[in-house]
């Protein structure tokens, strides 16, 4: 008795953690769910990462050499959304051929106290690793607009379902750093955008797959796959990560197309010549929350020492260049006039 009384809280207990997962859910059920979620959410933040490592293969039919090609980036974003105010940070490193580069910014956006906006930014200089604040005072910005779109970065598996992209709900939840999620993934290729220009055709009456640079860039696309990973909390129903990469892709075309761009195709009788494209990985994280941030503050050091930029003086400055480089350019073409009618007397 006892052994079955421990067995049923045990089962108890299990079936207790997996309490928000629901089965008679469908992906349309939960992306709808998760845009009202969103739409109610008073501050937004994110954390992107991205990762290219891949190579280069050119091979003149006897030796290869293979060109490096590395670069991975990180950018992170708070805003609060009412007022809209914003932090963003982030950075990146690139490297091929052993040489690399790398950089680093900061951005805030805030309101005055007119409800205009102005924005502190910080550039760093590659080469010193130092860097200056700038501010821009004055700004026009559409917040409703930007609003929306910190709002909709958070919902592009919404986005997936409006263009048609079918989205596959895993039967079993999925556990991301200890929240219980719902996971949806799709694959986005060449026969699914296909589909969607099809759909696009027939609402639209015009044939898109006739055009020919549709066309062109479809035959590109052959191969290619991007995978895409969706996870919603299933209690909030609020996004917690999306993942995509082009990892189980077949890049043999745009090999192709690359041989043929550098005229290395083989002549007949010579050996075979190639370009060859390696990706041992091409992947972008997003990890979100939601109504963690209260306030964006701006550093004090960028209060106390940020440049101020003139944006009326800077665009008259340009105008006046503008007018100035176009009358040297008159007086020019005048002068060529004026030799060219001497010569022809």
């Amino acid at each position: 008795m006892k052994k079955q009384l421990f067995a049923g809280l045990v089962t108890l207990g299990a079936v207790s953690m997996l309490c928000g997962f629901d089965s008679a859910q469908t992906a349309d059920t939960i992306s709808s769910q998760m845009s009202e979620a969103v739409a109610a959410a008073n501050s937004a933040s994110a954390a992107i990462t991205a990762n290219l490592d891949a190579g280069v293969d050119i091979s003149d039919g006897a030796t290869t050499s293979t060109l490096g090609l590395n670069a991975s980036g990180n950018l992170s974003y708070d805003a609060v959304l009412d007022p809209l105010s914003m932090k963003m940070e982030g950075s990146y490193e690139f490297s091929m051929l052993g040489e690399g580069q790398s950089q680093s910014m900061q951005l805030y956006l805030v309101p005055d106290e007119t409800g205009a906006y102005k924005s502190y930014s910080y550039l760093e200089d590659a080469a010193t690793g130092e860097g200056t604040w700038y501010l821009q005072e004055g700004m026009a910005v559409e917040a409703q607009e930007l609003t929306d779109l910190v709002k909709s970065a958070s919902e592009n598996m919404g986005g997936f379902t409006d263009l048609g992209i079918e989205l596959t709900l895993a039967p079993e939840a999925a556990d991301v750093d200890g929240t219980e999620c719902y996971l949806l993934t799709a694959t986005i290729d060449s026969a699914s955008i296909s589909s969607l220009l099809e759909k696009t055709s027939a609402i639209t009456g015009e044939d898109l797959t006739a055009d020919e640079d549709i066309a062109l860039a479809l035959s590109v696309l052959d191969g290619i796959a991007l995978n895409v990973e969706y996870y919603v909390d299933t209690t909030t129903f609020l996004p917690v990560k999306m993942h995509m990469d082009l990892n189980s892709s077949d890049f043999s075309t745009i090999e192709a197309l690359l041989t043929s761009a550098t005229g290395m195709a083989a002549a007949e009788g010579a050996p075979e010549s190639t370009v060859g494209l390696t990706v041992n990985d091409a992947s972008l994280d997003i990890v979100m929350s939601y109504d963690t941030v209260s306030e964006i503050t701006v550093p004090e050091e960028a209060v106390a020492s940020a440049q101020s930029i003139d944006l009326a003086a800077e665009a008259e400055m340009t105008a006046e260049l503008a007018e100035s480089e176009a009358a040297d350019l008159a007086a020019e073409v005048a002068e060529t006039e004026a030799v060219t009618e001497a010569v022809t007397e």
